[in-house]
């Protein structure tokens, strides 16, 4: 089994897992649940945009300004996709 099979299998427990824990611990969300999904999915987006700038330094034969340029891209997209907390975050 490759280790990215791994990733995807351990992502889908935690994902899982953790909404399951969430609503069990927090039941007034379970009035709500648009707002456990709004969070499940800037949190997503968040993990998929670090994995995607890990790639590329890890990918890079050498971190040069354009490497730098290619990840504070990615991050600014994301903080500004997430709006709220994330822009003042960022």
């Amino acid at each position: 089994m490759g280790i990215l099979s791994k990733l995807v299998k351990l992502h889908g427990t935690v994902f899982v897992g953790g909404t399951g824990l969430t609503f069990y611990y927090y039941p007034e969300l379970r009035s709500n649940p648009g707002q456990v999904g709004h969070a499940m999915v800037r949190g997503a987006r968040t993990g998929y945009t670090g994995a995607m700038m890990a790639r590329d330094y890890l990918s890079a034969k050498e971190i040069t300004s354009e490497t730098h340029e290619v990840a504070s891209k990615r991050l600014y997209d994301c903080m500004c996709k997430n709006s709220g907390t994330y822009i003042k975050l960022g």
